[in-house]
C-alpha cells in the first residue's frame, strides 16, 4: 500500500512546512484494529512531512512493528475517534490551510468497515466541508459499501485485489486530486 501512496502523491510539491506553505500538505493518522487499547494518534502531522522522503518515512513509521506493536487486529472501532481528530484543532491548527478548498482524507483498509459511529462523523464534516473523504479497500470485499457511505459515494472508494491492480490506481488517485484542485476542492464520488 505504501507504494500505491508514494507514487500517487510523490506527483504532487511536498516541500511544506512551516517555511514553505505553498506545497502539497499531508498527515498520517495511525488507525488499528480493535486489540489495540489506545486511542488513535497522529503518525506525522502536516507540518512534519517536508519532503518526499519523510513522507516514504512517515508512511513506514505508521504502519505497526512486529517486534514492538501488538499484532494487527480486526474491527475499526477506532476509526470514529480517528475521524473526529482530523478535525481537532490541534491538528487544524498544525498546517491545516483554512483558505484553500482542496483537504482530502484517504482511508485506507483490508477488510475492516466503519461503523455508523465512523460514517456519522464522516459524513458531517463532508457536509461542514472541511474534508473530503476516499477510501481505499485492499483486498476488500462486503466492506466496500460501508467504505462508500463512509465517504460520501462509492465513486471515491477504490479496491484492488493485488498489488498489480492497486499500484494501477495511483495515477487516477492523482489526476482526481489535481481535478478537485481545478474545482474548488470538490470530489465527483
Amino acid at each position: 500500500m505504501t507504494n500505491f501512496f508514494l507514487n500517487a502523491l510523490g506527483t504532487f510539491n511536498i516541500a511544506t512546512g512551516p517555511n514553505n506553505p505553498n506545497g502539497t500538505h499531508f498527515a498520517i493518522i495511525q488507525v488499528p484494529g480493535d486489540n489495540w487499547n489506545f486511542i488513535p494518534g497522529i503518525s506525522a502531522s502536516f507540518y512534519t512531512i517536508t519532503s518526499y522522503n519523510q513522507l516514504k518515512t512517515a508512511f513506514a513509521n505508521a504502519f505497526p512493528n512486529p517486534n514492538y506493536d501488538p499484532p494487527q487486529g480486526t474491527g475499526q472501532n477506532l476509526l470514529q475517534a480517528a475521524t473526529s481528530l482530523t478535525v481537532d484543532p490541534n491538528v487544524l491548527n498544525s498546517g491545516y490551510r483554512f483558505y484553500i478548498s482542496n483537504h482530502l482524507v484517504i482511508y485506507a483498509t483490508t477488510s475492516s468497515t466503519p461503523n455508523t459511529a465512523a460514517i456519522s462523523i464522516a459524513n458531517s464534516i463532508l457536509a461542514n466541508g472541511t474534508y473530503s473523504f476516499m477510501a481505499l479497500g485492499y483486498q476488500a470485499g462486503s466492506n466496500l459499501p460501508a467504505l462508500a457511505s463512509y465517504v460520501g459515494g462509492s465513486g471515491c472508494v477504490y479496491s484492488a485485489n493485488d498489488t498489480a491492480t492497486l499500484n494501477s490506481l495511483a495515477d487516477k488517485l492523482a489526476n482526481q486530486i489535481f481535478d478537485a484542485s481545478e474545482s474548488g476542492g470538490k470530489y465527483n464520488c
